[in-house]
């Protein structure tokens, strides 16, 4: 998906490859611990979806909860393992300035951030729903 995207984006004028470049830095510049937190921010709110998601009956409800959780990821920049990946894996093909080891190293921490806050979201909820049942 990243090398149809970094093809039609600049054959249709949409965006130029230095802006996949600019993306995939900008996406590795922090710090491994700020990546690990934010990923485990991210992988709590995607729990948090899904979990939304299958609570909710409507349509247009549900379109609404999808919007307002990956709006906040997108506007705070959490990092998620699969949209960063692709957007790294972008900068990957066409920037000198990202290596193998920099999309691994991302992939590895935001995987395990993102399954983490998911794991403990979930966790925490059934924990809760079987205390509830115990008592």
């Amino acid at each position: 998906m990243s090398t149809v995207i970094t093809w039609l984006g600049p054959s249709l004028g949409i965006f130029e490859l230095e802006v996949v470049e600019k993306i995939g830095l900008h996406i590795i510049q922090h710090p491994p611990q700020i990546i690990f937190v934010s990923a485990i921010l991210a992988g709590w709110l995607m729990a948090l979806l899904s979990w939304l998601l299958t609570s909710s009956k409507d349509t247009v409800s549900r379109l609404f909860i999808i919007y307002l959780i990956t709006a906040v990821m997108a506007f705070t920049g959490l990092h998620h393992s699969i949209l960063g990946s692709t957007e790294l894996f972008g900068a990957l093909i066409h920037s000198p300035k990202i290596s193998i080891m920099d999309y691994l190293e991302f992939l590895g921490i935001a995987l395990i951030g993102n399954s983490l806050g998911g794991f403990f979201f979930v966790a925490l909820l059934k924990y809760r729903a079987f205390i509830q049942n115990v008592e």
